[in-house]
This record gives structure tokens, sequence and C-alpha cells, in this order.
């Protein structure tokens, strides 16, 4: 009887103190201490995310944009912990970090690296590619990227950049590569240099003259949201596979397994059949891709006696044909360029 009347006594007295502890939530009194909790909690919330952000920079999986906002908070919320009486914008930004952080790791904003594991990465990064080396980081070795990034700066309020950043994107691939065993054989900054500045002209011309910086202006009426013009890591593999086919043609003709007259042939063809897309898609911007394309083979006929250079010129058309296959085919650009229509 003892006992039973002991154990009703702790089962009160448990929930007494439980009742007691929701009282503190929910009192009007207590403001102080409450505030003061919150404030710990976010401050704890805080180190624990910044620590993440840092993980997540040094593990390279993320584009130098997001890296840039998380950093822009991260250093808001420092500065808000010198003032610890600014409780409520601390937990303002406490919040925006743990949601991008969130969007990050539920994979909409994150490089296609995070798809492999930081072993593969390591094992990845002096990549053999027939006769070149892939490193995992680019190296913009004539300020080209650096130019191209003003200039979507300029437009990124004015034209939808999902397609400029496409052939960016391969600019960056393309500017991983190096020349190994062929250096003496090859100009290894012809090999790289001529398909960038080719794609670097296709970028520009897309964004300032008529008719595509128009068409890409209505198509930013259409998509504002920003996180339409992002690549995902589809995208980002395409392009890489685009890109290796390449430079594993150079390596070819290197190792004289693919003559001049095979690479001709291709481009030539290419230029007398080149896809436009099917007759529901708005032509003029993969249009942009054919003069570009055009262009370059023309450029053959000033190499004349340089056969390497020529080679170059005739796969960069290969290059940027396969490119502008790849957007096709993508259905994601399919409805961009349908909506344009």
């Amino acid at each position: 009887m003892d006992d039973e009347h002991s154990q009703i006594k702790n089962q009160t007295g448990n929930e007494s103190s439980k009742l007691g502890e929701i009282d503190f939530w929910t009192s009007r009194g207590n403001l102080g201490e409450k505030m003061n909790i919150i404030l710990g909690f976010n401050v704890s919330i805080l180190h624990l995310l910044s620590s993440l952000v840092l993980d997540l920079e040094n593990s390279k999986i993320l584009s130098n944009q997001t890296i840039e906002e998380l950093n822009n908070i991260k250093s808001i919320t420092e500065k808000l912990l010198e003032n610890p009486k600014s409780t409520p914008q601390l937990h303002d930004q406490v919040e925006k970090l743990n949601n991008l952080l969130i969007t990050i790791l539920e994979g909409k904003i994150i490089d296609k690296s995070i798809l492999r594991s930081p072993r593969r990465i390591l094992e990845e990064e002096t990549e053999k590619i027939g006769l070149f080396s892939r490193n995992i980081d680019f190296t913009d070795r004539w300020g080209i990227l650096e130019h191209i990034t003003t200039l979507f700066t300029g437009y990124s309020n004015l034209s939808h950049l999902a397609i400029p950043k496409y052939y960016f994107t391969a600019c960056q691939e393309l500017l991983k590569y190096e020349s190994g065993s062929i250096q003496a054989l090859i100009n290894s900054n012809e090999v790289i240099q001529i398909p960038v500045l080719r794609i670097q002209a296709l970028i520009a011309k897309l964004l300032r003259e008529a008719p595509s910086a128009r068409l890409l202006q209505n198509l930013k009426k259409m998509y504002p949201n920003d996180e339409a013009s992002l690549l995902t890591p589809d995208d980002e593999l395409d392009i890489m596979n685009v890109v290796k086919r390449y430079f594993e043609s150079i390596s070819k003709y290197a190792e004289g397994s693919y003559s001049l007259s095979d690479s001709f042939r291709i481009s030539e063809g290419i230029l007398q059949n080149y896809n436009l897309g099917a007759g529901d898609l708005e032509s003029r911007i993969p249009n942009i891709s054919y003069i570009i394309a055009k262009e370059t083979y023309n450029d053959l006929n000033e190499s004349i006696g340089n056969d390497f250079k020529q080679l170059i010129n005739s796969e960069t058309v290969i290059l940027i044909h396969r490119l502008n296959d790849s957007i096709l085919n993508n259905n994601r650009f399919k409805t961009f360029l349908r909506s344009l229509k």
C-alpha cells in the first residue's frame, strides 16, 4: 500500500514538473530568460552552420556563386554576434543560412561532383583523357572566363542566361585540360584557346545581337526566377562528355589513328545538315551556333599548311555542334525554345 502511494506521489510530482516546464514557455513572464535561451540557441546553430559552410567550401562541390552567397550570410551573422541585443536579426540570418544549406543538401544547386565520393574526386584530379590530363579545377589562362562573367553581370537582369551559361560551362571544362606527352608535338595553347575563344564569341552574339538577344530577353520575362538559369548535374555531365570527345579526337590524330580528312568529312557534313531543332522549337537561337561554326570552318582556309591548326578548327566545329545538339536534346531547354516559338 505504501509502495502504491509512493508511486502515485511520484507520478503526480513528475506531472507537476512537466507542467512547470510548459508554463515557462507559455507564461507571459520570464521574457529576459527566454530571450537569453533563444539567443544561445541561435548562436549554437550559427556555429554549427558556419562549420558546415567551411566544409562545403573546402570540398569544392559548390559553384563560386553559391559559396559567395553562403559567405555573405555568414559574414552578416558574425557581425550580429558582436551585438547580442540584435536577436531578431540574428534569428533571421540563421534561418536564411539554414534554408540555403537545406537547398544545397537537397541537391537543388549542388555541383555534379557531389555525386562522387571524396576518394573519387581525388582519383580524378589528374584524369587521363587520351594524351591529355584533365584536372578537377579549371585555370582561366587568358582571362576569358572573367570577361564572360562580366558580360553575364551586365545582362543578368535583362536576359535569360541558361543557354549562355551552358556554353560558359563548356569553356570552364575546356580550361581543365592540359597536354601531357604530346607537349612537343602540338601547340597546347591553340588546342584550348581556339575553341574557348569561339565559344566566347558565341555567348557574346547570343546576348548582344538580334534576334537572339531579344529572344533571351523575352525568355527572361517568361522565366524571371534566377534558378531557371542554373545548370543541373546532368547538364554538366553532358558538357563534360562532349568536351571529352574533343580531346579524344585530338589525341587520336596525334597518335595517327585519326586523319585530317576524317575530321573534314565530319565537320563538312555537320555544316551541310546543321541541327536547328524540331519544327516546334525557336530555331534562331541554335542558328547562332551554326553561324559561329561556319566562321570557324572558314578559318581553315587561313590555316593552309598548318595541318594541326586546321584540325583544331575542324574539331571546334564538331564540338560546337555537339554542344548545340546537347541543348536541343535537353527537355528543359526544349521547353524554353518551344515557349519562344
